[in-house]
């Protein structure tokens, strides 16, 4: 109460540490070493295409959520599900819409 908040100097959205902290940090993530690795290996856990379409019946949201998994690429799982490139970003763009508007729902029934 009272003080500065300590929101006015916050930089990248980073809340704690200073400018060295942030800035030893920023380096960190720019470091060579990681743009190297496969996204795969960088992914801690992901499930198989074949898991995704046994887990969700309906079959864009099955694409959509291994797309937004990271773990494949749209040409991925255009091969696995059999379908164009087209209808897997129809199916992501579809799924990202209706979260949207679900989130949007949900605040308005809380709020």
């Amino acid at each position: 109460m009272g003080e500065e908040s300590p929101l006015t100097h916050t930089c990248h959205q980073t809340l704690l540490g200073d400018d060295t902290f942030v800035s030893a940090h920023q380096q960190s993530q720019r470091s060579a070493a990681f743009r190297d690795t496969p996204r795969q290996q960088r992914r801690a856990v992901a499930l198989s295409l074949a898991q995704y379409k046994a887990l969700y019946s309906n079959r864009d949201e099955a694409m959509a959520r291994a797309y937004l998994s990271t773990a494949f690429t749209m040409s991925q799982i255009a091969a696995a599900f059999h379908v164009s490139i087209k209808t897997v970003s129809r199916a992501v763009s579809a799924f990202n819409k209706a979260n949207k508007a679900q989130l949007a729902a949900d605040r308005e029934s809380q709020g």
